[in-house]
């Protein structure tokens, strides 16, 4: 099986399912007039993060700047909404007025647990849940904001979170960029089950740029976390662990493109009054995820002391920072000369306001 066919079996994948779970659903659909249908919605988030790597797999970096994403939804049924919107990011520097603006659409079916999305993507700014191992942390940042089709299920004990999305169409300049993920969770008290995977493709079939050839890489990871809730100083214990694999062409014009790689990523951790303190350690054999943090790219050991806080006040502001100190082939001795770091600021908020009240009748 090529991997095109397995970018075309996952988009695939989730038109099944979305229609599946739409007809399971319409028989017992009771339409009844909603109590408000128009509304505004807007988050906002400034950030700074700032990397200092010397090393083969990254270089440091300094980002700083702000986004908004503004909408205006349409509860057209209690089952359906529609929204279309503005996304704003800034990067502080940047000469130009605005780094990127874009339009916002989505259409939305949401069925309890169920949503079925074409357009905005949900849960961008979190990653979708992924480690960094699958997903970089300034992702967040950068796009900010992904577009095309997702299948949600967040329930208790399950939850599912499918998606893909369309970055780029295949020019004369440029191959398309699609990209693809899943994060699965079962929860079973203080133990919850994870398999999670990311698929990047560059593709396309009307054009073949010189220079740009088609290429994908899949990482994926399964693991298992433990939580302890404390109503104490301490307030909460916590442990995981991660199986990852990944699998990539650089180039598959070549007579044997593909590469596979595997690593395994330990974390434990204690929260005491607010304060995250974690320990992770990675140890892997030639993984490759282009869209992870890329010192997992390392055969030698990696860890990282990481500590942070996140503060939440009244109407859905918030206010994050924290730091991590990273160790690539090296001991603590040597951090004085080689060591590494991040520290990051992020403050947000996300704000909705009834614009009409009413029925639909009065719309």
């Amino acid at each position: 099986m090529t991997a095109g066919s397995r970018m075309g079996m996952l988009a695939n994948a989730l038109a099944l399912a979305a229609l599946c779970a739409a007809v399971a659903h319409a028989g017992a659909d009771t339409i009844t007039r909603p109590d408000s249908i128009l509304y505004l919605s807007t988050d906002f988030l400034s950030f700074l993060h700032n990397a200092e790597f010397h090393n083969e797999f990254r270089e440091g970096e300094t980002i700083l700047g702000s986004i908004v994403n503004g909408r205006v939804a349409v509860k057209a049924t209690p089952r359906m909404s529609f929204s279309l919107g503005l996304h704003l990011r800034k990067q502080y520097g940047d000469e130009r007025f605005l780094s990127d603006i874009r339009p916002l659409f989505q259409a939305c079916y949401r069925q309890q647990a169920f949503s079925l999305i074409l357009g905005e993507v949900l849960f961008t700014p979190t990653r979708h849940g992924l480690p960094d191992g699958l997903l970089r942390e300034e992702f967040t940042y950068d796009p900010g904001v992904e577009e095309g089709v997702q299948v949600l299920y967040l329930g208790t004990t399950v939850s599912q979170d499918l998606w893909l999305t369309f970055s780029a169409l295949n020019t004369e300049d440029h191959r398309e960029h699609l990209s693809g993920g899943n994060c699965t969770r079962i929860r079973l008290g203080p133990v919850c089950l994870s398999a999670m995977a990311y698929i990047d493709h560059y593709g396309g079939e009307a054009f073949a740029p010189a220079g740009d050839p088609v290429r994908e890489n899949a990482a994926g990871a399964g693991g298992v976390t433990f939580t302890h809730a404390i109503e104490r100083v301490v307030e909460e214990l916590g442990a995981e662990q991660f199986v990852l694999g990944s699998y990539t062409a650089r180039d598959r014009s070549h007579d044997d493109p593909y590469e596979s790689g595997w690593g395994s990523l330990s974390r434990g951790w204690v929260k005491v009054l607010g304060f995250l303190c974690r320990f992770s350690y990675f140890q892997g054999h030639d993984y490759v995820a282009w869209n992870g943090n890329a010192l997992y790219q390392s055969n030698e050991p990696y860890y990282s002391l990481h500590v942070s806080k996140r503060m939440a006040f009244p109407g859905k502001v918030f206010l994050e920072f924290g730091g991590r100190l990273e160790f690539v082939g090296i001991g603590p001795a040597e951090y004085g000369s080689r060591g590494e770091h991040v520290i990051w600021l992020q403050m947000g908020m996300d704000f909705r306001r009834l614009l009409i009240p009413g029925s639909l009748a009065e719309f």
